[in-house]
């Protein structure tokens, strides 16, 4: 079943389980088919139950992070030139993306090299003192850091 199928269903879920809904057992003298909102309520709640399991009232655990992957404008930095953007993007144990508003650490070593932002979105800039050459930027988000990406610091041409 499709992630957000089963999110959709656990909310449904939760829904009915707060309305007071709970299982109701059709035996007896009451018809096999629902008859009454409420039997139809029941059967619909007993069905979700039954795809999704009993989960006793609770939600799924959130998704965890998996790996933080980071990419550019641009790979090449001027020297003295304007800065380029580089962004953190999360990949979730749900299979979803997302990049984050805030809590992402972003590192680079090169003298005269900066990356700027604490968000999913940063700035990198090589200031006039800064040499040619490379250097690699890493995305930190909830303890798991990206791949390095490299970036060239050149002069203009």
């Amino acid at each position: 079943m499709a992630a957000d199928t089963q999110e959709t269903l656990v909310q449904i879920r939760l829904l009915m389980h707060s309305a007071g809904v709970r299982r109701l057992s059709l035996d007896g003298d009451i018809p096999s088919e629902p008859t009454t909102f409420g039997q139809r309520l029941s059967e619909a709640y007993n069905l979700l139950d039954d795809l999704i399991g009993d989960g006793g009232g609770t939600t799924p655990p959130p998704p965890t992070v998996v790996s933080v992957a980071v990419t550019a404008s641009n790979d090449t930095v001027i020297i003295g030139g304007s800065s380029e953007t580089l962004t953190a993007t999360v990949t979730w144990s749900d299979s979803t993306t997302s990049v984050p508003t805030s809590g992402v650490t972003w590192s680079a070593f090169y003298p005269g090299f900066t990356v700027t932002g604490g968000a999913g979105t940063a700035a990198m800039q090589a200031s006039s003192s800064a040499a040619e050459g490379s250097t690699s930027v890493i995305a930190q988000y909830s303890g798991v850091s990206s791949a390095a990406f490299h970036v060239t610091i050149a002069v203009a041409e």
